[in-house]
């Protein structure tokens, strides 16, 4: 159940029943964070237990805020509930973006996108009861409905109860509008961060530095809100009662989608900042076989989904195979006293959000005739209508800007409790921000354990302070699937296009078809509007057929000289790669990496290329006799090309104001243009003799039959050659889309030295899928490798941290 923020922290509480009934015997998780601290990305991120990057998408309506809404509705974890035989209904807030259908897996739906305290209306979908309440209170309608769903369940359900409470405006039920208890504070916790100087905030990210002073109406107004959010959460605290009335037995999860701020470095209220009053939640577990107690690791709501499915029925587990979880299960924390699963878990989170509007807090507002009880009303004051807000006036709070787009990790471990941020400026609405290298503008470092508050960034105050330990572990979190899938793609092209050239000798032909397939699976995403397609002008277009002429000599270079020559040859001269990346960056961009930087790029060529031909050094072979003149100038040839193509992409992507051109779709362009650039090209060349020998006779007979799963060649009969070059196009479109998506993000030479890596996992892909032998050079030269782009990436973080902080 969605409820706010569970203020444990100070004497008193408005959810004494919450407390008696669920804390008191169930879990509580005091490490929990929320993925995203706002609303609808918060939500879905829950539905679905992905995060927020695999969800996010450019120009989307307001209410998304930058969520793909077609990849939430039908994906959540309630659809192998529904289909394990569980009984599922939703009551109350379900997302801000609301379909104009019943989402899949729920049986009965009674929700909306927030709406209103008083006379709320809802999308009721199999249900017989009202959509609009006229005088009623949200939060008992959605108590009242759920109860009542549940009162007629006799086998396995799924109840996800969602009020409003204690959403702006923060408006009680009138029968709690004056009630305090005298067990209550007389005034919230306001902490170090509440009204803090420009001293103090002048170090901080986004609009922190900005804000102004509260005023001392302000204060009032904050202090108003405050006791009014404690009051509407005592209607939530009767609806926990109820449902517990109802199933005591019943597995109980109670948290929310994010935390709040009411005058933290300034700011009126609401929440989207990346510090932890806006990022921690409760989260109270509590059911059969639970045993109540305290749980300090770090947990988010991404973890929820996989939990619930865990928690289930083992048909419902199994159900889930379709769903692709980034969260992980609770259920090992929630069983026994969860020692045996803390060696294991993990010891930082990731926090993700994109700015989505200034959402202004005016305190003199034109209009302020609201009607309490009979209207939602904004004024901290209800009974004289006063100590009110609105988003259009004088004397405003911002609560953000456009460079509040930040990632930031969460760490806590036995010898650090740190929150480390970075900033990027821009739009997710207009751009696809990645928080690349060049795009990062600011970085935050606080030491949570010192200064709970966050009052002191480390890398303004510390000399010391250091974020070598930390950007790669942030990083992993944001690009950890998209770098993984490069790989898998990755080995997948290079194995089977290895068997291509080994049994065809056709290579311009399988440049070709490798070209081709790729628009068979992007032209109806386009045409479907799945993914919206780029709108270029036409000196846009003029730039990517520029692009497109070097990805096509780029590419087909490569194919010609796995053909010509051995493996492990084209390997290392394709190691070279970086260098000329860092060669065209200077001549381009006139600018280069520092030499502590650089440095890094000679252990990694020279560990590829032990990896490649050691064995052939310390054995004293001759290693000149297995150059091929044509393998030599192919690699050479597919550097020179695909470095000048990273560079000018980046800078393309840079300049140019085209709708719609992500990474995805600017590779995707690319394709296509190289496609029909090289057609003729390959015809003229091989057209006319395959015309004549087709079908070819098949050359691999000491082959597998099968590699990666699926049949090759060698167990086929010759006609099967389309499905295997369809595969090979497939896995050498997707690895260079996934390779633009998450690596054309950071600087060229990074993704040269990436692509370097590669080559080392390619050669030990070799091993694994056709029969190669690892021998120990080969395993020190990869080693070598790997440790060396470890030390550049800490070098180059190093580097653009101290450049930051100038």
């Amino acid at each position: 159940m969605l409820g706010s923020s569970f203020p444990e922290t100070m004497a008193g509480t408005p959810l004494p029943q919450a407390k008696a009934r669920l804390v008191e015997k169930g879990v509580t998780f005091t490490n929990a964070f929320i993925h995203v601290p706002i609303c609808n990305p918060s939500r879905s991120t829950t539905l679905t237990g992905r995060y927020f990057h695999n969800l996010k998408t450019t120009g989307t309506p307001w209410a998304a805020m930058h969520v793909d809404m077609g990849r939430v509705y039908n994906s959540s974890f309630v659809v192998p509930l529904r289909r394990a035989g569980y009984s599922t209904g939703l009551f109350g807030k379900y997302l801000n973006d609301m379909p104009d259908y019943k989402p899949q897996g729920w049986d009965v739906f009674f929700g909306n996108g927030g709406g209103d305290y008083l006379s709320p209306t809802f999308q009721v979908y199999d249900l017989d009861v009202n959509e609009s309440w006229p005088g009623g209170y949200a939060t008992s309608v959605v108590g009242n409905v759920s109860v009542a769903w549940l009162r007629n369940q006799t086998g396995d359900f799924f109840c996800y109860v969602a009020p409003k409470a204690a959403h702006e405006p923060f408006n009680p039920a009138p029968w709690y509008s004056h009630y305090w208890d005298p067990s209550w504070p007389a005034e919230e916790k306001k902490g170090k961060a509440w009204n803090a100087s420009y001293a103090t905030r002048k170090t901080h990210g986004a609009n922190v530095p900005t804000q102004l002073p509260l005023t001392d109406y302000a204060a009032d107004v904050i202090a108003g809100i405050w006791r009014n959010r404690w009051r509407t959460l005592m209607s939530v605290d009767d609806l926990i009662a109820a449902l517990d009335d109802q199933c005591s037995d019943c597995y109980f999860f109670f948290t929310s989608d994010h935390g709040f701020q009411l005058g933290q470095f300034n700011m009126l209220m609401d929440k989207r900042h990346v510090y932890d009053w806006d990022t921690r939640v409760h989260l109270v577990v509590k059911g059969p076989g639970i045993v109540a107690r305290h749980e300090h690791r770090l947990v988010t709501n991404v973890d929820l989904a996989p939990t619930f499915l865990d928690v289930a029925t083992a048909t419902a587990s199994t159900n889930s195979s379709f769903l692709l979880f980034d969260g992980k299960s609770l259920k090992p924390l929630l069983f026994g006293d969860g020692h045996a699963a803390a060696a294991a878990w993990r010891t930082s989170v990731l926090i993700e959000y994109y700015f989505v509007d200034t959402n202004d807090k005016c305190l003199v507002c034109n209009d302020t005739a609201d009607e309490y009880p009979y209207e939602d009303s904004n004024c901290a004051d209800l009974d004289n209508n006063d100590l009110c807000w609105c988003t259009t006036g004088d004397d405003c709070y911002p609560t953000e800007d456009y460079f509040n787009n930040f990632i930031g990790l969460r760490l806590q471990n036995a010898t650090h409790d740190l929150l480390y941020a970075k900033y990027e400026n821009g739009s997710q609405y207009d751009t696809n921000l990645t928080f690349s290298e060049e795009g990062v503008l600011f970085y935050e470092l606080f030491d949570a354990r010192a200064d709970p508050w966050m009052m002191s960034n480390l890398l303004y105050t510390n000399n010391n302070a250091t974020t070598d330990d930390l950007e790669a572990p942030l990083m992993a979190w944001f690009w950890s699937v998209g770098i993984t899938l490069w790989y898998v793609f990755n080995v997948g092209y290079n194995v089977y296009n290895k068997i291509l050239s080994k049994g065809l000798d056709y290579p311009m032909m399988i440049a070709l078809v490798s070209l081709g397939v790729g628009p068979l699976y992007f032209l109806p995403l386009w045409a479907l509007g799945i993914r919206k397609a780029p709108k270029l002008s036409p000196e846009d277009l003029k730039a990517c057929t520029v692009l497109s002429m070097l990805h096509t000599v780029g590419h087909v270079a490569a194919v010609v000289a796995m053909s010509a020559g051995a493996v492990s040859f084209t390997h290392i001269i394709k190691a070279l790669e970086p260098m000329f990346s860092v060669i065209f960056g200077v001549l381009i961009n006139n600018k280069i990496d520092p030499i502590s930087v650089n440095i890094w790029l000679l252990p990694i060529i020279a560990g590829v290329a032990w990896a490649a031909v050691g064995s052939k050094i310390v054995a004293g072979d001759d290693i000149l006799g297995d150059i091929n003149p044509i393998a030599f100038a192919g690699a050479m040839t597919s550097n020179i090309a695909f470095a000048l193509r990273g560079i000018l992409s980046k800078k393309f992507k840079a300049e140019t104001k085209a709708e719609n051109l992500t990474s995805s779709n600017l590779y995707s362009v690319m394709t296509l243009l190289a496609f029909f650039l090289f057609l003729p090209f390959a015809l003229v060349l091989e057209g006319g003799r395959l015309s004549t020998d087709w079908p070819p006779v098949s050359k691999l007979s000491s082959i597998p039959s099968k590699i990666m799963g699926v049949p090759t060649i060698a167990s086929k009969p010759v006609e099967y050659l389309y499905e295997l070059s369809v595969w090979t196009g497939l896995y050498y479109y997707m690895y260079n889309e996934m390779a633009y998506l998450v690596l054309g993000e950071v600087s060229a030479t990074a993704q040269a030295v990436a692509n370097t890596v590669k080559r080392v996992v390619i050669l030990l892909a070799t091993v694994a899928f056709l029969g190669e032998t690892m021998d120990f050079n080969k395993g020190l030269g990869s080693a070598v490798a790997i440790c060396a782009t470890m030390a550049y990436s800490i070098a180059k973080n190093k580097a653009a941290t101290a450049a930051a902080k100038k």
